[in-house]
């Protein structure tokens, strides 16, 4: 009996792995110790996102021009065959997302972005900074049939703050459209079934070479 529920444990962890590598997160929108926030632009005066589903807190987005000679962001109801899209040429945004406070081992954050020009800095904190150990799983650009550029990121923060910032900047006449947000806080037991399939990996590797 044991034997088997290490079995099922890892195909289980086995289809967290791959399905972290595609352009979506392996949780499903509304489980367990998971937010979910999406901001679509539609009012230039508003911070918090258009969809929050984060029962632990008012996600906040802030924009503003990279450089210091840099002039503001510009808001437009339309453009490029966008609504609500916030431009310059060069662009910086920091979003700020509640987690639940609970002393779990790990914290996941997939975002996708939905931009025009090119991806410059990238990084995600916990609050308070230094509080943890950040690492980026997977990122990738596409490109979308109408000209716009979507990003798709994987990150991790161990262990799981009570907040972090998500800060990405883009150059080159750049635009962003819609910005999604979820992330998950990890429990004990997911963990050690993360940390037992990477010594299983590193075991064949040993055995190959």
């Amino acid at each position: 009996m044991r034997k088997g529920l290490l079995v099922i444990s890892g195909l289980m962890c086995l289809t967290f792995v791959t399905q972290s590598a595609l352009a979506g997160p392996w949780w499903n929108t509304g489980d367990p110790s998971t937010t979910h926030q999406i901001w679509t632009f539609d009012d230039p005066n508003t911070t918090g996102p258009e969809v929050n589903g984060n029962p632990y807190g008012m996600p906040l987005a802030e924009i503003y021009s990279a450089g210091f000679f840099a002039l503001g962001p510009e808001w437009s109801a339309s453009w490029q065959g966008r609504e609500g899209v916030w431009r310059a040429e060069s662009l910086e945004f920091a979003l700020q997302i509640p987690n639940q406070e609970v002393d779990n081992p790990r914290k996941e954050i997939w975002l996708q972005i939905d931009f025009l020009g090119q991806l410059g800095s990238f990084s995600v904190s916990p609050i308070p900074v230094g509080g943890g150990t950040v690492g980026l799983i997977s990122q990738t650009t596409e490109l979308l049939s109408d000209g716009w550029k979507r990003l798709n990121a994987l990150w991790y923060i161990e262990p799981n703050p009570n907040e972090e910032y998500v800060c990405y900047s883009f150059y080159g006449g750049a635009a962003v459209d819609r910005v999604v947000v979820d992330t998950i806080c990890i429990p004990e037991p997911l963990t050690i079934c993360f940390l037992g399939l990477g010594g299983i990996m590193l075991l064949r590797r040993h055995r190959m070479s």
